[in-house]
């Protein structure tokens, strides 16, 4: 019961026993108590006020856990399907990925099985390229340096100043 419903109860049942042997001036202060908690209004109006207010909040109670329910059901169904979409997704391209490397592995293999066939061309160069004794050819090719040999130590001493913090631009040697 609501406190609405029990005052109105508790005043009911007051105006009960009063009503057999009451003065009027019970009955004026019983009822100025009932109109203060109620305004203008009855006591059927109090009642009924009440019930039509608890009916009003289990509805709206009802409706929202109807739309929660609802909601919950879409949003568990919208995610399982993005998970079936992202586990199909994962899969194709694990397969993808997979053949892509069966496919290296034998291109791979059969790389390593042609070396016999880089040894007999290893083998056809050498004999191109075999020298008769007393050729001239290899004494015609003159050999090339990258440094020229008399130039190794002007550059050491310009690297050993160069990696000297304090050596900058002073002549001095430490």
């Amino acid at each position: 019961m609501t406190i609405a419903k029990e005052v109105v109860y508790a005043l009911h049942q007051r105006l009960k026993e009063l009503a057999v042997d009451a003065t009027p001036d019970k009955i004026a202060y019983l009822a100025k108590a009932l109109e203060s908690i109620a305004g203008q209004s009855t006591v059927l109006d109090i009642v009924q006020m009440t019930d039509e207010k608890l009916k009003e909040l289990l509805n709206a109670a009802t409706n929202h856990l109807q739309s929660l329910d609802t909601s919950k059901a879409n949003n568990l169904k919208a995610i399982s399907d993005s998970e079936k979409e992202s586990l199909k997704k994962i899969n194709d391209q694990e397969l993808k990925s997979l053949s892509l490397l069966d496919t290296r592995k034998d291109a791979n293999i059969a790389a390593i099985n042609s070396t016999a066939d880089l040894g007999t061309i290893k083998n056809t160069l050498k004999t191109i390229n075999d020298l008769p004794n007393g050729s001239s050819i290899m004494k015609e090719v003159k050999n090339r340096n990258m440094i020229e040999p008399g130039s190794l130590p002007f550059l050491f001493g310009v690297l050993n100043r160069y990696n000297r913090p304090a050596a900058k631009g002073d002549d001095k040697m430490m």
